[in-house]
């Protein structure tokens, strides 16, 4: 079954429901994990967030029957629900932190089981309209601001338009809370960032100062274990919350050949504090296009 095209009007924009930063918090953690929402990135996902409204059911309510037309998603906050199929029976139960609902939207097709309360539970739900239309328009904005992004970053302008457009389609969004780690020295690298949004700081075990500029929209990190397959030379971590576009370690490889040599004479930084903590200033290596594309990792 395929969905009905939905036609976005100009200037249509979704609505904004308030809602507590921890009820926010919750349905950000879920709608990242559902496959649904893998091709949006967090300012996207953040539509989804604000666009969802709290819908409160009894124990015993029907959320969704089946055969009935879809007319919400579900992020359930409180509470839990069993869902069970005609014929089946109970095929799986719902607590805190599930979600459902989400196919019958998709493609416009008859619920294809019943939810049912089994105690007092509230939900977070974001209507047809909305989910439908966000969808649509994050994955007709995605490729042109991927391109936008990727002309933007300085140790990407050597790249022809082919290699640029190759990259865009390659990257994946990930978004860091203030204070969470990204990276970690000692660990295996297995991903390339690029910084869209958001500031982060590079510490080293045994060194008590940064050791490396700030990073920031533009700048990269994580290439240096790629390279020289190597464990994390470095830990990153967020000063605020940040955004960073991904590249898994074989699509790195693959794609980011010609800018390897760069790379390479960037990553000298870090031998500064290979056998020994420094004794001298560990900002003086540099200037921030240098230090700033020549990252860390």
């Amino acid at each position: 079954v395929c969905a009905v095209p939905v036609k976005l009007e100009a200037g249509w924009k979704p609505r904004v429901v308030d809602k507590s930063e921890e009820a926010r918090e919750r349905i950000r953690e879920v709608v990242s994990k559902c496959i649904l929402f893998s091709g949006m990135d967090f300012r996207e996902r953040e539509v989804v967030v604000d666009a969802m409204e709290q819908k409160n059911f009894n124990a015993d309510d029907v959320l969704i029957r089946q055969g009935d037309v879809g007319d919400f998603f579900y992020v359930l906050d409180t509470g839990h629900c069993d869902i069970h199929v005609e014929g089946v029976g109970k095929v799986m139960d719902v607590g805190p932190g599930g979600s459902f609902g989400e196919l019958a939207l998709m493609y416009d097709a008859p619920r294809a089981a019943t939810v049912t309360a089994t105690e007092p539970s509230t939900t977070w739900a974001l209507d047809q309209l909305t989910f439908k239309k966000t969808i649509m328009d994050a994955t007709m904005k995605k490729r042109q601001r991927h391109e936008t992004f990727i002309k933007s970053v300085p140790i990407l302008t050597s790249l022809n338009q082919y290699e640029r457009l190759t990259i865009a389609d390659a990257l994946s969004s990930e978004s860091f809370k203030e204070e969470e780690v990204v990276i970690r020295e000692g660990d295996e690298g297995d991903k390339f960032y690029i910084v869209e949004s958001g500031e982060f700081k590079v510490t080293k075990d045994g060194v008590s100062e940064e050791v490396h500029t700030r990073l920031k929209a533009g700048d990269y990190f994580g290439e240096r274990a790629l390279l020289t397959n190597e464990a994390r030379a470095a830990t990153i971590t967020a000063v605020t919350r940040g955004v960073c576009q991904v590249l898994d370690r074989a699509t790195f490889k693959r794609l980011l050949g010609p800018l390897e040599e760069i790379m390479r004479s960037n990553m000298e930084v870090y031998a500064k504090y290979a056998d020994s903590v420094p004794t001298g200033d560990v900002d003086a290596e540099g200037k921030k296009e240098a230090d700033s594309d020549e990252d860390e990792d």
